[in-house]
């Protein structure tokens, strides 16, 4: 078994939180896919937001993200080793903000 290296950490996390949030959704895994609550496949569009290197313009990102149509957002994040490490704190507002617009 490979073990588990820098690059695949954040996919990781991002599934977790996908799934985590999505237990709370009324999302189920079957057979290999995602569906909603009521029964629909869900298919992922989705965006990417650079957090970790503008996070002041959070607000502005967040409603412009919104105005895409988009139910999946990608969150660049820093674990402080190349650019400034996110907080866990700065993460649990990035999410509430992130549940509130998408």
């Amino acid at each position: 078994m490979r073990a588990i290296t820098r690059k695949f950490l954040p996919t990781i996390l991002a599934s977790s939180v996908l799934l985590s949030l999505g237990a709370d959704a009324g999302f189920l895994v079957s057979g290999g896919k995602i569906y909603e609550g009521n029964g629909n496949e869900f298919v992922m569009r989705g965006i990417n937001h650079a957090h970790t290197w503008f996070p002041d313009k959070l607000d502005q990102s967040l409603n412009g993200i919104a105005n895409t149509g988009t139910n999946t957002v990608r969150v660049v994040l820093s674990s402080g080793d190349r650019w400034t490490k996110n907080s866990a704190n700065d993460v649990a507002t990035l999410l509430i903000k992130l549940k509130k617009k998408i």
